[in-house]
């Protein structure tokens, strides 16, 4: 049997045409303007294209995802021959390799889901103006390639620790705190450069120049023992310098553990990360008749 509605009369014309109710169109205001319940019902389709991303990104290559091993292990090893071998830096006690990958693994992780998330309104470009997709939903693809990607990479850290025989401890219940975090710091970045990206190219470029000058300026080569003590406040506004510093606490048992003055920099994280969420959903709505 089919059920089919009844339609009030009073909705009928005479001549039978039916009068549609009324579609009432409200601007949002508040937290309903970022859709985040859009966001959250649509994350079926999130899934979709972060796997659909993966397979494009490596489709015609002859190893294929064995890359998200042999880059960083590539990387690793060069960076240990200058710095461990050719200008010895100090390593805390620890295996240069393992010293330096602890923090390099990290760092990839924020870097990467930047860079993504900076192009993410160009690389979507053509789904916009084809179907509807909740636009902040468009970083957070990108930045779960790059999730997908980085878990792989995190067997070399594994691997490291079974090869210098070293102990995890109850500090691992922290990783997850260090990996939002890295992930929130270069979201909250990529929200606000991203759609100045589209109109301005040179945006991205120079933020990337910016990110890699980050990069000297955070204990990752090098330990942060050296850092004179004048400057080590100004290291610490820095979110990544708690980050790395975190993540060779808990694997190699140095670094540096959470501290109550780094309530700051994750203060203003937040800060910028919920701004950005609004400027990112104010010039996205035109973006594609900017482009």
């Amino acid at each position: 049997m089919i059920n089919i509605p009844i339609i009030p009369k009073d909705e009928i014309l005479p001549g039978g045409d039916f009068i549609p109710p009324p579609v009432i169109i409200q601007a949002q205001q508040g937290w309903g303007r970022l859709q985040l319940k859009e966001v959250w019902e649509y994350r079926p389709l999130l899934r979709t294209l972060v796997i659909r991303d993966l397979k494009s990104r490596y489709r015609a290559t002859a190893v294929g995802p064995f890359w998200f091993i042999i880059g960083p292990f590539i990387n690793m090893v060069i960076l240990s021959l200058v710095f461990g071998k050719m200008a010895q830096f100090d390593s805390e006690g620890m295996p240069y390799p393992i010293f330096l990958y602890s923090a390099t693994l990290p760092w990839s992780l924020f870097a990467n889901s930047f860079e993504r998330g900076r192009g993410s309104l160009l690389e979507f470009m053509s789904w916009m103006s084809k179907v509807y997709i909740p636009h902040l939903m468009i970083p957070l693809i990108s930045i779960g390639t790059t999730l997908v990607e980085w878990a792989i990479s995190f067997l070399i850290l594994l691997g490291l620790m079974v090869f210098y025989q070293l102990h995890i401890d109850w500090s691992i219940v922290l990783l997850p705190f260090y990996m939002v975090f890295a992930l929130v710091s270069a979201l909250s970045i990529g929200l606000w450069v991203a759609p100045l990206s589209v109109p301005f190219r040179d945006v991205g470029r120079f933020s990337s120049y910016v990110i890699q000058a980050l990069y000297f300026l955070t204990p990752i080569v090098y330990s942060s023992e050296i850092i004179p003590e004048e400057w080590l406040w100004a290291y610490q506004l820095n979110p990544m310098y708690w980050v790395v510093e975190g993540f060779r606490w808990i694997f190699l048992g140095t670094g540096q553990g959470p501290q109550w003055y780094m309530l700051i920099p994750v203060g203003l994280v937040v800060t910028l990360l919920i701004s950005g969420a609004y400027v990112f959903e104010r010039f996205s709505r035109n973006i594609v008749d900017i482009h």
